[in-house]
């Protein structure tokens, strides 16, 4: 931990340092190996930072309500309301981080979906990105930009779940 002399009267407290307009954050990584140029490159792929609002968004989209049942089959009630588990689609999650995140390729432009003869957000990169190491990769590395990364242990919906606590 980093000490700091809170008495040193040369410390500015200026609000105004929070208080600048973030503009996107873009970030290149070098796309998966299936994908290259007329020239046998790699493609470079470009992604944006996501906010967190934008990540709870998805959490909020991709969850799932499902009422919890006892022995019998029956809804299980305390204090006179229904009792009920909030899960995560965790594909659909990732269809919609990858999605969101990509600016190229921008899996929303209409060319795109038209060729893959898909226009939902969340499955189209399921179409683009058809196998699982493809589309793992390219996981991975938006969840790398977007601090979300397996090194840290977390899934998509801990994460959220830190930042909201």
């Amino acid at each position: 931990m980093i000490d700091f002399d809170t008495n040193n009267s040369n410390v500015t407290k200026d609000l105004s340092y929070f208080m600048v307009e973030k503009k996107d954050e873009i970030v290149h990584f070098k796309g998966p190996d299936s994908f290259k140029d007329k020239d046998g490159n790699v493609i470079i792929f470009e992604a944006r930072l996501l906010s967190i609002d934008e990540i709870q968004n998805f959490n909020k989209e991709c969850s799932r309500k499902n009422f919890i049942k006892d022995k019998n089959g029956k809804v299980v009630f305390k204090n006179g309301l229904p009792l009920y588990e909030e899960k995560i689609d965790g594909m659909m999650a990732a269809g919609l981080l990858i999605s969101e995140s990509l600016i190229y390729p921008n899996l929303k432009d209409e060319k795109i979906m038209k060729f893959y003869n898909c226009y939902d957000a969340i499955e189209i990169s399921r179409k683009v990105f058809k196998t699982a190491s493809d589309f793992n990769y390219v996981l991975e590395q938006v969840q790398r930009i977007n601090g979300l990364d397996k090194d840290e242990n977390l899934e998509l919906d801990d994460k959220i779940e830190e930042a909201k606590n």
